[in-house]
Parts: C-alpha cells; structure tokens; sequence
C-alpha cells in the first residue's frame, strides 16, 4: 500500500505534462441536461389544415351529413395536433388538448366507414 502512494508522488514530470494534455484533448464531460429544441415550423401540418378547411368551405353545399362530420372532426384534429405541438399548456390542459385530437381522429375515422357503407353497399 505504502509504495502505491510513494509511487504516486514520485511521478515523473513527463507523466504529469501528459495528464495535462489528455485533459486539454479529451476533458472531463460535465453533466448537463441538454436542453430541448424548439419546435419547428410544421408548414406540412399548416398547408394540411388549411387544406382540409377549403375543401370544407368549397364542398360544403355538395356534403351530405357525414361528410360535414367528418372533415369538420379532420379539421378539429388537425387543429388540436397543432396547439399540442406549439402551445405552452400545463399538464393537464396538455392531456385534455392530446385527448380531444384523438377522440376527434376517431370519430372521423368513424364517420369515414359510415359513409363508405352507405356510399358501396
């Protein structure tokens, strides 16, 4: 144990200049929580909406129902993907925002097989 120490102290000044520079090359990492990136643009998700919502506007006289139902629970959808990506909420206005996109996803998904039922058989 003795010489262990002894050793330690008695290092050599070529030893300690290459402790040095391993230090400059590759130094300690400190532990830092990265932080997270801002959320981008989503220019898709805007032209998709704005999409869904002309056709909406267009094709509203030649819609039946549904078809109204359908792209207006879209749209809902769409729009509540949006504010869960871009709005600083709390937790629990997060969760209701999350909860309503998907229930309107549903639904339209939903309401999309009831008009293809009607519409092919």
């Amino acid at each position: 144990m003795e010489f262990i120490t002894m050793q330690k102290e008695r290092e050599s000044p070529m030893a300690k200049q290459s402790k040095k520079i391993q230090h400059k090359i590759a130094p300690k990492k400190q532990e830092t929580a990265p932080q997270p990136k801002p959320p981008g643009k989503d220019y898709v998700l805007l032209f998709v909406i704005a999409f869904t919502l002309g056709m909406s506007i267009l094709g509203w006289g030649a819609f039946d129902n549904l078809n109204r139902g359908m792209y207006a629970m879209l749209s809902l959808s769409l729009i509540m993907t949006y504010v869960q990506r871009h709005a600083k909420l709390s937790e629990a206005r997060q969760t209701l925002v999350s909860r309503i996109g998907i229930a309107a996803m549903i639904i339209a998904i939903a309401l999309f097989g009831v008009t293809m039922y009607h519409q092919y058989m």
